[in-house]
């Protein structure tokens, strides 16, 4: 899965974003992120991110929408570098 178009997922909240598979399909998804952070004196650490991803697109199983939401909760994750 490839984030399609110049979104910037980088804050708490909602988003629908487009991704596109492998087979070049776009799929249309709602996201929610939750970050968690660590405060002390000298500023606040980002110790979390709790990713969920709904897919809105139809046409897809229930096995292909939950492994494609799992593929995109992953790479969303991933991009806040923990």
């Amino acid at each position: 899965m490839k984030l399609k178009g110049d979104c910037s997922i980088d804050e708490s909240g909602r988003y629908t974003v487009i991704f596109e598979d492998k087979n070049g399909e776009e799929v249309e998804f709602e996201i929610w992120i939750d970050k968690e952070y660590h405060y002390e004196e000298t500023g606040r650490f980002l110790t979390d991110v709790n990713v969920h991803a709904k897919c809105l697109s139809p046409g897809f199983s229930i096995d292909e929408e939950v492994y494609m939401e799992m593929a995109v909760e992953e790479y969303v994750a991933n991009s806040f570098n923990l």
